[in-house]
């Protein structure tokens, strides 16, 4: 997608599911924030993709201090996946103030606490149920959707697990596509773990302050343990936890896959 001021956006389309059968391109979009995006870029995913709706997975305070980019035809849905009180963990905003002293980086958490909040936790699954659910609707109804977070990979990375999962592709294909933002973030990554140590940070605060930015497969799969350990399979996890019906669940497959079409 010629979306130069969003590098990581990405369609899923392409991606393979386990019984053979390609996502189709222009419905599942993924994507960092839109703030910085501009009116044509916006244009071709509404006139190219047909896309009508944007899920702000973020928190209200994190949407007011970047606000998406907007344009006519294009509704900005705010669904937040987790609380302030439970947003400290990865607000980039927090993590950027507490890289400035070497205190503040030795008390970041791990992200894997964070992946297995997002699934474990009653809130979340709510919110986390109603995102899938609006996503599938949205594209049985022949419409493409974007969804993101701030930087595209924690709560956008979660909301696209169970997606994916939904449609049936297996958990390394889901842990592949979840990676390639690494291919746009480690730079940030790193400039983050330089500022740390700058700000009297140690060696070991200073990585953990990089890893924040970073997608790792042990984040994931902090979250598949999770799904497992409260319902066995993924399938049932969606069905019990996010209160999907099974119904929807088989349209969005049978809608969203297909026999032919070039994997990614």
């Amino acid at each position: 997608m010629p979306l130069s001021s969003l590098p990581n956006c990405r369609d899923l389309g392409g991606l393979r599911a386990a019984d053979g059968r390609v996502i189709r391109g222009g419905f599942l979009i993924r994507s960092a924030a839109l703030s910085s995006a501009g009116q044509e870029e916006l244009a071709f995913l509404r006139d190219r993709l047909h896309l009508q709706t944007v899920l702000d997975l973020r928190t209200p305070e994190e949407a007011s201090e970047a606000p998406d980019a907007q344009t006519d035809g294009i509704s900005i849905v705010p669904l937040p996946l987790v609380t302030e009180a439970q947003i400290g963990m990865t607000r980039e905003k927090n993590t950027d103030e507490r890289a400035t002293s070497g205190s503040g980086a030795a008390s970041l958490p791990s992200l894997r606490v964070l992946y297995g909040l997002l699934i474990q936790n009653p809130e979340c699954q709510v919110r986390l149920g109603e995102a899938a659910r609006l996503v599938m609707e949205a594209c049985l109804q022949g419409h493409a959707v974007l969804w993101h977070c701030t930087e595209g990979k924690d709560r956008c990375g979660i909301l696209t697990m169970v997606l994916l999962s939904s449609l049936g592709v297996s958990r390394d294909v889901i842990l592949g596509d979840y990676l390639k933002t690494n291919l746009y973030s480690e730079k940030r990554a790193e400039g983050m773990y330089h500022r740390a140590l700058q700000g009297g940070a140690g060696e070991q605060a200073a990585l953990a302050v990089r890893d924040l930015f970073l997608a790792k497969e042990e984040y994931l799969q902090a979250a598949f343990l999770e799904i497992d350990r409260l319902s066995g399979s993924t399938d049932v996890y969606l069905e019990d936890r996010l209160q999907l019906p099974r119904e929807l669940l088989q349209a969005f497959r049978e809608a969203m896959l297909t026999e032919g079409g070039e994997t990614v």
